[in-house]
């Protein structure tokens, strides 16, 4: 009986970044400020006492996604695949970016030898 060559089956996806990001007034309080690139889910806790929201926007200027408003005590989230690069997290209601609710996100590439 001959031998079949049996394909190895591909490496398990690495798992996503996460971030979690509290938002009071007027300021953003981020779990991380880097992480792997890829995959990447972040979470806004609204624990003031305005609405909030959170948007990615990338190297370029471009908004790339939000969380849309998050009501206070609520949470919000927003799922992205994103490459290698800075991100700025901030909150696009009103002038609340320009009063201080911003954080940055790094994303690299994994040192050699971890996943």
């Amino acid at each position: 009986m001959p031998l079949v060559p049996i394909a190895a089956p591909p490496p398990p996806a690495p798992p996503p970044t996460r971030a979690l990001v509290f938002a009071t007034e007027h300021r953003f309080s981020a779990s991380r400020r880097a992480g792997r690139f890829g995959r990447v889910i972040i979470q806004l806790r609204n624990v003031g006492e305005d609405d909030h929201d959170l948007a990615v926007r990338g190297p370029r200027g471009r908004v790339l996604g939000s969380t849309g408003v998050v009501h206070p005590g609520r949470l919000g989230e927003v799922r992205l695949r994103l490459p290698v690069g800075r991100y700025t997290l901030f909150c696009s209601i009103s002038d609340h970016e320009a009063l201080g609710m911003r954080s940055v996100l790094t994303l690299r590439r994994p040192a050699r030898g971890r996943r």
